[in-house]
């Protein structure tokens, strides 16, 4: 009699603590999802092989190679202020190092977050359960099947991304949302021009020739991370969808902002 006593007062307690774990569970996706809510949709890619690297570019875009990648997603905007600092409030994330004064200018909001780090791009897409697209997912979903210099064709057109100068309408930077004309045949707005873009990979000036042609994500350790798509400050070359940058991962620049993969 005793035996089946505690066997009931077991059976209560773990019936208890199952029920206590689908309540965190529940509690936790919730969580999760109000994490995400905010954040700039995916574009899903499927899996895909592509001429990766450019003939008109730097010696670091040297030898045009063969790549094969699995399907994947990835952000169709750039991170805006408002999307990052959801993260900042939250005390997950850093303030970015160059801001504005939202009350004043509440339409700044929606612009490319710029000054954060790679480490910090980095903690934003994993906060929202994402992470920084490779540098072979990032220029893929730029240039597309065609293998095109630019996301919208092998010709740079001022109005179709916010380069050097005022021709396409802005000085600085342009609302995320903003130069649908410019979108990849991915449907992926602002990979030319506008916030350079971390991406997850360290920076080799050779790896094209010695690296992995699978699923590349680039050297194993480094002392910088790739930067790709350029910037408003920069003229058309340097915005193509196969140029390459770089900058230590703990730098920042008021040109370099990011977007998220999964």
């Amino acid at each position: 009699m005793v035996h089946r006593q505690y066997s009931i007062i077991w059976i209560l307690i773990l019936s208890v603590l199952a029920l206590l774990g689908c309540v965190s569970l529940g509690v936790n996706t919730a969580k999760k999802a109000a994490q995400t809510n905010f954040a700039s949709p995916l574009i899903y890619i499927g899996p895909s092989t592509f001429q990766m690297g450019s003939r008109e570019g730097q010696h670091d875009e040297y030898p045009i190679h063969e790549v094969e990648i699995d399907g994947y997603y990835i952000e169709k905007h750039e991170v805006s202020y408002k999307q990052y600092y959801q993260c900042v409030d939250a005390g997950a994330c850093r303030e970015p190092a160059y801001t504005y004064d939202f009350s004043d200018h509440p339409n700044l909001y929606e612009h490319p977050v710029v000054g954060v780090t790679w480490n910090d791009a980095e903690t934003y897409c994993q906060w929202i359960d994402r992470r920084l697209p490779t540098e072979a997912e990032w220029e893929y979903a730029a240039k597309g099947d065609n293998n095109q210099s630019y996301p919208w064709g092998h010709a740079h057109l001022p109005e179709y991304a916010n380069t050097r100068g005022d021709d396409d309408g802005y000085l600085e930077s342009a609302p995320v949302k903003e130069f649908k004309k410019g979108a990849s045949s991915k449907n992926i707005l602002q990979m030319s021009g506008n916030a350079a873009e971390w991406v997850y990979d360290y920076y080799s000036e050779d790896f094209y020739a010695k690296g992995s042609h699978q699923n590349p994500k680039g050297p194993s350790s480094g002392r910088e991370k790739i930067v790709r798509g350029g910037s408003y400050q920069d003229p058309p070359y340097n915005v193509r969808a196969a140029s390459r940058n770089s900058l230590p991962p703990t730098k920042y620049s008021q040109v370099i902002g990011f977007r998220c993969a999964k």
